[in-house]
């Protein structure tokens, strides 16, 4: 009986880790097309540069320096959010890199925030690894705003369907 309990876990475990190496591809070659518009990379300065869709606003700074990218800057909620919510069970906030059509070449978790308030603004800092094809960046998104008598999931996030 013992041994059909290790084996069960073993086999499940597989699967488990199968999924997760799956997982870290998953959006690769998918098409930013999302409401919110690519911003241009800056290779050599830093520029601030501005993301937003209708519940979030986000404005970032990337520049390269040793061979890294670093990307800080600050997310905000959008009016239609305030104004709809007032608070945010979740975020899920992360960068894609861009090549030329608008695919994904590579991506990276930026935060992960539970409880915050739609008027809070929050502050994030990355180190990317260097990305050769990378020519743009776009922010994707999974979230749950709620109200006294509603939650929301929304997401913004590059299409996997082209």
């Amino acid at each position: 009986m013992m041994a059909k309990v290790k084996n069960v876990i073993a086999v499940f475990s597989l699967f488990l880790l199968a999924g997760c190496q799956a997982s870290g591809a998953y959006y690769l070659g998918a098409l930013a097309d999302g409401e919110g518009e690519p911003v241009v990379v800056a290779v050599a300065q830093q520029q601030t540069q501005s993301w937003e869709d209708l519940y979030l606003v986000i404005n970032s700074d990337l520049f390269t320096m040793d061979g890294q990218q670093q990307l800080s800057g600050t997310v905000e909620f959008s009016f239609h959010s305030q104004g709809m919510y007032g608070r945010v069970g979740s975020l899920d906030l992360r960068v894609f890199l861009l090549d030329v059509e608008n695919r994904v070449v590579a991506y990276h978790p930026v935060m992960r925030f539970l409880g915050l308030s739609t008027r809070d603004q929050v502050s994030f800092r990355v180190i990317l690894p260097e990305t050769p094809n990378a020519v743009a960046y776009t922010f994707g998104y999974e979230a749950t705003f709620a109200d006294i008598d509603e939650a929301v999931t929304t997401w913004n996030l590059p299409s996997r369907q082209r």
